[in-house]
């Protein structure tokens, strides 16, 4: 049984045109066919009408609210409004017209200003700012809860919003936030939390492993605090993989900084976050050393474990 699509202008009227569903019982070359009323005829036994559908839609209706300007209640809400618009990049900008965003947030920070003043939501709104804009800050900002946060929720999370972390961001919702707003109400202090704060097991195998990537990815290249995090990861696996295959990390740091120099062109598109996955460790990593000899096969190689 084949469905096709049969367009015919004796059909409707007008500038009207409309579209017939048949279902056929016989095989039929063409998936779409022009067919004349003849030709239908022809096949009228052998054809099942399934329903008649217009093609011409009605237009939809202009929602006039959009149009309105939007109701700030008081100075003070306009006032943070307006100022979180001035924020920029990571906050989401939003326009001083009625939709279900701007209402939301001005209904939020009508409560927030009620419960704590201007001045505190303020001063919450530019620690907010400075923790989303940190090199250091953990979370990268295509993450659910960080990318595109609004005025609405920075001051609460709704449900779904809560649900929708829970599921693509498990490490935020760990961290039990709920509120922004509230996080940053803490203080300074406290948000150093939710920055890397990861020491190098050994300072000098760090700053070789840091030197050679730096000289890799171009000189004078600014590492930002994620990709130091990651080297800061990547020394520590250096340590624990010579450890368990006594080996010297010179050695291993030699061998690697060859492997790196040989490749060419550097490539743009290399990144710290590739050098502390398991394949990297447990398939490419071996497979280096096999290649300029510090082992002959991968089979002498013990491997790391990952949780």
């Amino acid at each position: 049984m084949k469905t096709i699509i049969l367009k015919h202008q004796g059909i409707g009227s007008g500038k009207i045109k409309r579209r017939m569903l048949f279902s056929l019982d016989f095989s039929f070359r063409k998936k779409r066919e022009r067919l004349t009323r003849e030709e239908l005829g022809n096949f009228s036994e052998r054809l099942e009408r399934k329903h008649i559908i217009d093609a011409k839609k009605p237009k939809k209706k202009k929602n006039r609210d959009m149009d309105k300007s939007l109701d700030f209640l008081n100075v003070n809400n306009k006032f943070v409004f307006d100022y979180w618009n001035k924020k920029g990049y990571p906050f989401s900008k939003h326009l001083a017209k009625m939709s279900f965003i701007a209402v939301r947030s001005i209904s939020q920070i009508d409560k927030a200003i009620k419960k704590y003043g201007k001045d505190e939501v303020i001063k919450a709104i530019n620690l907010c700012h400075d923790l989303f804009t940190n090199p250091n800050f953990m979370f990268i900002h295509h993450k659910a809860g960080i990318y595109k946060i609004s005025l609405a929720t920075f001051v609460k999370y709704s449900t779904s919003d809560l649900s929708f972390i829970e599921n693509t961001n498990k490490k935020l919702y760990n961290l039990g936030v709920k509120s922004w707003m509230k996080e940053c109400m803490k203080g300074k202090n406290y948000l150093n939390k939710f920055l890397f704060d990861l020491k190098p097991k050994n300072q000098a195998v760090y700053e070789e492993a840091l030197d050679i990537w730096k000289d890799f990815k171009q000189i004078n290249f600014a590492l930002s605090g994620r990709e130091n995090h990651n080297i800061i990861l990547f020394s520590n696996k250096i340590l624990q993989f010579c450890k368990i295959n006594d080996m010297k990390p010179k050695e291993f740091l030699y061998i690697y900084n060859r492997h790196l120099n040989e490749w060419g062109e550097k490539p743009i598109i290399a990144h710290t976050g590739y050098l502390i996955t398991p394949f990297y460790w447990n398939v490419k990593i071996p497979n280096i050393l096999v290649k300029y000899g510090s082992y002959k096969s991968i089979n002498e190689i013990n491997l790391m474990t990952w949780k």
